[in-house]
């Protein structure tokens, strides 16, 4: 690895840290981190959290080689945008205006298929950056 991709690693499990205990947490240690900026602004980090992690996901697979989105490379991308969906399933429904109360076994298995999906497909994607530039530099 490079030092940019390590960084965007790094990056990105910040984000993953960010977007699992962005809303009210499950654990009594771990605050509600949308208002790490202040009250003022949680609904804007409900927005920048996600976009983040998808930048990054995207750059991340840039700095390992050439960055082509197809077939397996965008199957990996829709299962990340779909474990970020689900994670922001209540935050869509209050954009809509009909904000919804999930159960706390939702959010238990949305963070840890999130926290699944998140780091296999990023380090998946990347890989398979990695892999087609060598085969198109033989």
């Amino acid at each position: 690895m490079n030092w940019k991709s390590e960084s965007l690693a790094l990056i990105f499990g910040m984000l993953i840290i960010l977007i699992i205990f962005g809303d009210a947490a499950q654990v009594s240690w771990v605050g509600n981190l949308d208002t790490i900026f202040g009250l003022t602004y949680w609904h804007f980090m409900d927005v920048i959290y996600p976009l983040a992690s998808i930048v990054v996901f995207l750059l991340y697979g840039r700095s390992r080689g050439r960055l082509r989105l197809r077939g397996t490379s965008i199957l990996l991308l829709m299962a990340f945008l779909l474990a970020i969906f689900i994670m922001q399933l209540d935050d869509v429904f209050v954009v809509l205006n009909h904000p919804i109360i999930l159960p706390d076994v939702y959010w238990t298995i949305a963070r840890w298929l999130y926290l699944f999906t998140a780091i296999t497909t990023f380090f998946a994607f990347g890989q398979l950056c990695k892999n087609r530039t060598s085969k198109t530099t033989r």
